[in-house]
């Protein structure tokens, strides 16, 4: 009898609960797949770009002749707010689970980081796992641009990003690591800098978006702006660093050469109030074009000083463009030293920063070319 009075009473509540989840039908929800955050005038102005459930695209032999994705914006003192005015407008509520990258505009980036980005923490269904850049100009004429090539337009700039990673031009960031680092007075983070241009041929209007450059954060708002070179030399420098190329002039011959097998070794010491780092960098070459591969071994002896050169002044002028102008650990130092003398890094921590800001970096770069490997 307990047991018959258990279960009924789980029966009811059950079927008392059910009644009461709040859920929403899926043709009452917009799947969001970008988002772009601008800011004019005291207000922000969000971008919300999502899946047409009309529409499969735009010109592949799947598509039909509606667009795949759908464009609308919304103003509000906060992102939040802007979002809801967007979906009053759509109809729609918002679904970000599957949201692949957030666009800020550069007005954008000069307000608080950490309340700007505060709806990807609160909203439960958010992918914190998507990909932040930023927009030379204005967000929206990012998400503006539609590519013909994917599924969905937003595939374009996602799959951007992540060839560019796989060449040691950028870092990604994610929403997650960009609000967990701007939470630390000296952090610094680097957004991969999109802006948009004419000749665009995978697209409906004529334009692009290329990568140029990249922006950095620093005390939870934008700083300054950095090279594509000097986004590549603090590439180097971090965990797991990706290939890259570097090109020499050689008795008036551009060579090529890719590095790959990129180990970085960071050592550190601190003497009268000073921090001094030791970089060793060693790595492996090959030449990036075939007609190089008849060169004797005294030209690949050449090409590897010359190379390590251009490395270490890539590296060095990365650093004095992001740490030592800032006070800014674009390349995660903290965490080399903490790691190995927790002792000192308590000492320097609360002003690291400043400490960074008077850093020495003494750089030594090993390039072993194979000089009959061939890259096509």
């Amino acid at each position: 009898m307990k047991i018959l009075k258990l279960v009924i009473f789980c029966l009811f509540s059950v079927t008392s609960l059910s009644g009461c989840l709040p859920h929403t039908e899926l043709d009452e929800q917009a799947i969001v797949e970008a988002v772009g955050i601008d800011y004019a005038d005291g207000e922000y102005e969000v971008t919300v770009q999502y899946f047409n459930m009309e529409g499969t695209g735009g010109s592949s032999p799947i598509d039909s002749t509606k667009a795949n994705v759908v464009n609308i914006s919304g103003k509000g003192e906060s992102v939040s707010t802007a979002l809801n005015s967007a979906s009053v407008k759509c109809g729609k509520s918002f679904m970000y689970g599957i949201t692949s990258v957030i666009v800020m505009g550069r007005e954008a980036l000069k307000q608080d980081i950490l309340k700007t980005l505060s709806f990807a923490e609160s909203y439960y269904q958010s992918n914190t796992s998507v990909l932040v850049a930023a927009a030379d100009g204005k967000a929206s004429d990012i998400l503006a641009v539609k590519f013909k090539d994917g599924i969905i337009s937003i595939e374009h700039l996602k799959m951007l990003l992540n060839n560019s990673q796989s060449y040691g031009l950028i870092g990604n960031v994610t929403v997650i690591e960009l609000l967990r680092e701007q939470r630390r007075s000296y952090a610094g983070t680097i957004l991969p800098v999109l802006s948009v241009s004419d000749g665009g041929e995978t697209t409906d209007d004529g334009k692009n978006v290329l990568l140029t450059g990249g922006m950095l954060l620093s005390g939870k708002r934008y700083i300054s702006d950095i090279s594509l070179s000097d986004m590549s030399g603090i590439q180097l420098l971090r965990k797991n660093p990706q290939n890259t190329l570097v090109s020499v002039d050689s008795d008036n011959e551009k060579v090529s050469v890719t590095i790959y097998n990129i180990k970085a070794e960071i050592k550190h010491s601190f003497s009268e109030g000073k921090l001094r780092f030791e970089i060793d960098m060693r790595a492996d070459g090959k030449y990036t074009d075939s007609q190089l591969v008849d060169k004797d071994l005294t030209f690949s002896s050449k090409i590897e000083a010359m190379c390590a050169e251009a490395l270490n002044n890539r590296i060095q002028k990365a650093l004095s463009t992001t740490v030592t102008a800032s006070g800014c650990d674009s390349c995660g130092l903290k965490y080399r030293i903490s790691s190995s003398d927790y002792r000192l890094w308590r000492s320097i921590s609360e002003n690291f920063g400043d400490f960074l800001r008077e850093a020495e970096f003494s750089i030594s770069t090993d390039i072993d070319i194979d000089r009959f490997g061939i890259i096509h």
